[in-house]
């Protein structure tokens, strides 16, 4: 294998099998035991955005997981997370549009196999992990909402949650 393209593909093949497995003998329950895989390749990489605001972090972030080369591009935002009037929640939504990922043809593959793409995403896994560890204050926690596959990319959603979000 002597170029980029067959590498990618040949670890694709390995990522699409492993998932496939997974998935077909833990189930839904895979999601949670996959949060963190490919987070440790990168984690050093991106350490190094030093920024307060969190709208500002994640643009950064964004920019450098594209340096990286994994995504052709993705766009980081975030927006209020939905209130529900017996359970005060606090934190925010972070919505991740994604072009041209590395494993865009395994996903969509999957995805027409019925295995959920939020079963196990890289970048997903990358957005959570500076979620739940970038910012001071009350403990955060990150839930994978849904990962949606189309034909222009992927989209994310990711749920913050402080933890002192149900005092009121």
């Amino acid at each position: 294998m002597s170029n980029g393209a067959d590498l990618i593909s040949y670890f694709n093949s390995l990522f699409e099998g492993l998932k496939k497995e997974f998935y077909s003998q833990r189930g839904e329950g895979t999601r949670f035991r996959t949060l963190l895989i490919g987070v440790d390749h990168f984690a050093k990489k991106l350490e190094s955005i030093e920024e307060e605001d969190e709208d500002k972090f994640f643009t950064k972030l964004s920019e450098k997981i594209k340096k990286i080369g994994i995504v052709g591009n993705v766009n980081i935002t975030i927006g209020p997370l939905q209130t529900f009037e017996y359970f005060p929640i606090k934190g925010s939504l972070i919505n991740a549009n994604v072009k041209n990922c590395i494993h865009y043809s395994v996903d969509k593959k999957l995805v027409d196999e019925k295995v959920p793409p939020v079963v196990f995403c890289p970048i997903a896994n990358i957005i959570m992990y500076f979620a739940m560890t970038r910012f001071e204050g009350p403990k955060v926690e990150s839930e994978l909402v849904s990962v949606d596959i189309s034909e222009r990319g992927c989209t994310i959603e990711i749920a913050v949650i402080s933890e002192n979000g149900g005092e009121g």
